[in-house]
């Protein structure tokens, strides 16, 4: 069950995410050559993060060099096009590598891949090593009830965002739907369908659980 790490320190934890090996897959590379031919097999193996910030670096030359103007940035809309196809020609002439030997590029540099390659190749190509980055990152990118019911858990005891690290931007975000949902299950339990909530008993608070009951006053951001 993709469930919180237990009993292993953050530091542990991450000595053991260092050691793995770098993550590839198979992939079918689209297109068919001149005699209607499927191309072979590549790999594509994930990116570290010097990687993709050189495919920053160099989308954002490229995308400025064909522009001609070395001052045009963020809100010139020709120029955030161009750098997020850069962006991925730039990715694709990393993370595809030689079947057979996957420390090696198939393709030399990213001029070739600008060159040879379709912007519906390019796309699916990228795309196919986006979700496969998904599966394999350290993050848990999906959530079972179980798991999150599980995680849940872990928070109301320990009362920290720390944990949440482990989780990927889409797995919060279905964590805390989850717990709208418990909260408001909670507010109707006590109400039957049609037939007006009850007299709350003496001495008990019936007011929904606050954002400090789920995650502790001390968790929560404070003023400047």
């Amino acid at each position: 069950m993709a469930g919180p790490p237990k009993d292993e320190s953050p530091s542990e934890l991450w000595a053991r995410l260092s050691e793995r090996p770098r993550p590839w897959t198979e992939f079918q590379f689209p297109g068919v050559d001149a005699a209607g031919n499927a191309f072979p097999k590549c790999k594509l193996w994930i990116l570290t993060e010097a990687e993709m910030h050189s495919c920053r670096a160099n989308a954002t030359r490229v995308a400025k060099a064909m522009i001609g103007d070395a001052k045009v940035g963020i809100g010139d809309i020709g120029y955030e096009e161009m750098y997020r196809n850069e962006m991925a020609v730039e990715m694709v002439a990393l993370c595809v590598r030689v079947f057979d030997d996957p420390k090696f590029p198939a393709f030399p540099k990213a001029e070739r891949v600008r060159q040879k390659l379709t912007t519906d190749e390019i796309a699916v190509l990228a795309d196919a090593y986006t979700q496969f980055r998904v599966q394999s990152c350290p993050t848990l990118a999906d959530l079972t009830p179980a798991e999150m019911e599980a995680w849940i858990v872990v928070l109301m005891e320990g009362a920290s965002r720390a944990p949440l690290a482990a989780l990927s931007g889409q797995a919060q975000s279905d964590l805390l739907m989850s717990c709208v949902e418990k909260i408001k299950s909670l507010s109707t339990r006590t109400s039957s369908a049609g037939s007006p909530p009850s007299e709350p008993q003496q001495g008990h608070d019936e007011t929904p659980p606050t954002l400090e009951d789920l995650i502790g006053e001390s968790e929560l951001p404070k003023p400047e």
